[in-house]
């Protein structure tokens, strides 16, 4: 026993040759595999590490890519809304607000003042003129060349009316446009004896009529007219029955000057008061007296191309074109005359009768 106690005792620990020795005082332990999981522990991290480098990456080129297109996006925005500043500023300076009533603009460049005159209705055509033979030119001037016509001559030429209107110079309609009714109407009113600021009982009415000679066919100009040539205004009558109330009453027609800026059935009574008389009143050129129980009213308007070298020349009534104005002058004031227009389903609109005597 002793021995054996001698020779354990007698022992010291040394350092085995694998590395598995367990010292006194600091106990370790030591595993196989340990470094290979380490490593993949290293690898890992480092995957993880590079892919969110890549993923930032991506992140901050989506986030560039995002600002450029806002910036691209608020740079266009910008620039429409310049352009329509600037084009809102431009319309407004250069552009002014247009008036509230364009017509009575419509009487540009008036003729002089003319007061209706009596003494210039014609009511029947003018006497017969001879006319005298050309002198007969010398030998030694060169002949004149005269164009043939390329169409004879008519006896009767027609044309219909190309606007038609009627307006209500007082009372309550004063602002309505009547281009589009079926009827046309001139009406004597009482607006002169009426106390002011009163409406009248029977307001006044006028007829306005627009034709055009370019409108009929092979119409000869003025070299082939001849002295004896006639113009008739036909003009289809609503017959009024109540004869005992109305017996008769006589239509005026005058002749106002041309207007190429605004369509005839666009007017208002407003707008025509407003305009210059001289614009308004016209000439005189026909006159007739009828019963209201007739279909069918002729009024000889021939004057109309026999005006004064005054009116003729300051080119306010010139062949293209013929403005006429219905009225009832004459006579107590009563419900007026009623006629066709060109819009009635009758078709017996105004309609001028050229006639070669």
């Amino acid at each position: 026993m002793s021995h054996q106690e001698e020779d354990v005792t007698g022992f010291e620990d040394e350092p085995l040759d694998d590395g598995g020795v367990v010292q006194s005082g600091s106990p370790a332990f030591q595993f196989e595999g340990v470094d290979s999981a380490l490593a993949k522990a290293e690898r890992r991290r480092e995957r993880r590490r590079k892919r969110n480098e890549r993923t930032g990456k991506i992140a901050v080129a989506v986030f560039c890519v995002c600002l450029i297109i806002a910036l691209i996006l608020v740079f266009e925005v910008f620039k429409v809304a310049e352009k329509t500043v600037h084009d809102a500023f431009t319309l407004e300076t250069e552009s002014p607000t247009p008036a509230p009533t364009p017509l009575p603009t419509v009487f540009k460049s008036p003729a002089p003042t003319l007061p209706p005159k009596p003494t210039l209705a014609v009511v029947t055509p003018s006497p017969t003129k001879k006319r005298t033979a050309a002198p007969t030119e010398s030998p030694s001037a060169a002949p004149t060349i005269t164009a043939k016509p390329s169409f004879a001559l008519e006896s009767t030429y027609e044309m219909d009316v190309v606007e038609d209107t009627y307006l209500f110079l007082d009372g309550q309609n004063t602002g309505r446009i009547y281009g589009g009714a079926e009827t046309l109407l001139v009406q004597h009113g009482t607006k002169l004896s009426t106390k002011p600021g009163q409406m009248p009982e029977i307001p006044t009415s006028y007829t306005i009529l627009k034709f055009e000679l370019s409108k009929i066919e092979n119409f000869p100009d003025r070299s082939r007219w001849t002295e004896e040539m006639q113009m008739n205004l036909l003009l289809t009558n609503v017959p009024n029955d109540d004869v005992e109330d109305f017996v008769e009453v006589t239509l005026d027609v005058y002749r106002i000057p041309n207007n190429y800026q605004v369509s005839v059935e666009s007017w208002t009574g407003a707008s025509f008061t407003s305009a210059p008389v001289s614009s308004r009143g016209g000439v005189l050129v026909g006159k007739q007296t009828f019963k209201p129980t007739i279909d069918m009213v002729t009024v000889d308007v021939t004057s109309i191309f026999r005006l004064s070298e005054e009116q003729s020349a300051s080119g306010h009534y010139t062949d293209d074109q013929i403005l006429l104005k219905l009225v009832i002058n004459d006579g107590k004031p009563r419900e007026g005359l009623v006629f066709r227009s060109r819009e009635s389903n009758i078709p017996s609109g105004p309609r001028m009768q050229f006639v070669m005597n």
